[in-house]
């Protein structure tokens, strides 16, 4: 992909009004985007996700929208999701290193109509370009110049295109307290979210193991990056914070992932195209899935500990020749636990792959 910036005097930014979700095979649809002077719509403005379609609507009374003076440039669709965020809506932030003058704000529309800007986003572009600010777009507005960078994303995930690393690059230079063996965990996440049975009882095996276990969503994006630029064995329970690590991924650090489904090709990806590691350890463990209505985005995975301690062991991680499975009793409170405090009835599925299949990255 080429990241060119296309600059418009008085462009238009309509904000997203309507989203149909995505219902495999069929796509998604969501209007929002960018129009030149006279109305017609700005190609370089369309926002790549998954499964989805940007299709801007025609857009009417141009002569009588609100002006929003300066130079602005045009960010995106703001997503409220940690993980869509950092996959979907800093694609254009590299225009920070390319637009020398100081620029007024980055615009967004929201993939919510009314909604607000998360903490996160603001810390993330302010560790970017310090000072930056986010303007959110309600109603159709002209802008007085508009920058329209292009959107560097493949299958609607953001990935280590030079400019993205050249721009991330003050990320890498975030240093703090040295820890060595990291566990990233999900463990303090609400129960309804997607995860493993028997959280807690990982965090306390890893940190038998030597590892420091974190739990990102109780830190900042500063103290992440602190221990992503510190670590040299990282163990993460897959989930959104590969997204945030990749941004800082070295290739001599060894990295192992907790599938909770089935491999996320995407995170590998990632991953070593902003320079991590060319192996990522670790294939799927799940003996089974606990599926809830609202699909397997939160599931939990009932894991084989024998298998993952196996692997964890003969990639060098830890010193236990093996972890014991739970007892059948153990799995039945748990599961019966997880289903009261999560409010919902599980479905038993088998995984895709399965234990022990695909190959080790």
């Amino acid at each position: 992909m080429s990241a060119r910036i296309e600059f418009i005097h008085k462009g238009i930014v309509a904000p997203l009004t309507r989203l149909v979700p995505a219902a495999p095979p069929r796509f998604g649809e969501f209007d929002g985007g960018v129009y030149y002077a006279d109305g017609g719509i700005c190609s370089a403005g369309i926002h790549g996700k998954t499964h989805y379609e940007n299709r801007p609507k025609p857009i009417t009374g141009v002569g009588h929208l609100e002006l929003i003076e300066g130079e602005h440039i045009f960010g995106g669709m703001l997503q409220e999701h940690f993980g869509h965020f950092l996959t979907e809506s800093i694609g254009r932030s590299w225009a920070l290193n390319r637009v020398c003058k100081k620029i007024d704000s980055i615009i967004f529309y929201h993939r919510v109509p009314g909604g607000s800007i998360p903490r996160f986003a603001n810390e993330l572009l302010n560790l970017i370009r310090p000072s930056v600010s986010i303007k959110l777009i309600q109603i159709p507005s002209v802008v007085e110049l508009l920058a329209v960078p292009s959107h560097i994303e493949k299958n609607g995930v953001l990935y280590g295109h030079p400019e993205m690393r050249l721009v991330t690059q003050p990320l890498r230079n975030i240093i703090g307290r040295t820890i060595r063996k990291v566990y990233v965990s999900r463990s303090g996440l609400r129960a309804n979210e997607g995860g493993f049975l028997f959280e807690s009882e990982i965090d306390r095996r890893m940190e038998s193991e030597g590892f420091e276990v974190i739990h990102p969503e109780r830190m900042s994006l500063t103290e992440q990056f602190e221990i992503y630029n510190s670590a040299e064995y990282i163990v993460f329970a897959e989930g959104s914070a590969l997204h945030l690590y990749a941004m800082v991924a070295r290739p001599d650090q060894k990295i192992f992932i907790i599938w909770r489904r089935k491999v996320a090709s995407h995170f590998l990806w990632q991953i070593m195209s902003f320079g991590g590691p060319s192996r990522i350890i670790g294939t799927p463990c799940i003996a089974y899935l606990l599926v809830p209505p609202t699909g397997e985005v939160h599931a939990k995975a009932v894991l084989d500990f024998r298998e993952l301690g196996r692997q964890l062991y003969e990639e060098g991680f830890i010193k236990s020749q093996s972890w014991a499975q739970p007892r059948p009793e153990e799995v039945e409170s748990e599961i019966s636990e997880i289903s009261k405090a999560a409010n919902v009835k599980y479905d038993l599925r088998q995984p895709l792959p399965p234990v022990g299949s695909g190959s080790k990255r």
